[in-house]
């Protein structure tokens, strides 16, 4: 088994914390990690544990990173959907990166914030 960390999920248990801003971010990152081993049980289930492992030199067609784009899509809708295309994304990047893979790698999605309105 390969140590490479291109699809590893960073472990969150949520915490008490000590005001409510805290407590939502904490909420929040252990829910971002949920969904992505989520993604990463899918990757698994479709038998690509090459990708899970970091084997070097793989050429991966665009159907397969598509039919699991499309499954995140049916599944998931707002911040998970945000979650989990961008871990693909960025585990596809990675492997492309250290890896040496052959890989489309399909777009991350970004949340564009405005400037916050002046006070009246």
């Amino acid at each position: 088994m390969s140590d490479w960390k291109g699809f590893a999920v960073a472990a969150s248990k949520p915490q008490a914390a000590e005001n409510g801003l805290q407590q939502r971010r904490a909420n929040a990152e252990h829910h971002r990690a949920r969904i992505q081993a989520q993604v990463r049980e899918w990757i698994a289930q479709q038998g690509l544990q090459d990708w899970l492992q970091g084997r070097p030199d793989l050429v991966i067609p665009d159907e397969v990173v598509q039919t699991l784009r499309q499954r995140i899509d049916q599944t998931f809708t707002g911040a998970e959907r945000r979650w989990a295309t961008n871990f693909i994304s960025a585990g596809l990047e990675r492997g492309r990166l250290e890896r040496g893979w052959s890989v489309r790698v399909p777009p991350r999605i970004l949340v564009l914030r405005g400037p916050t309105p002046p006070l009246n």
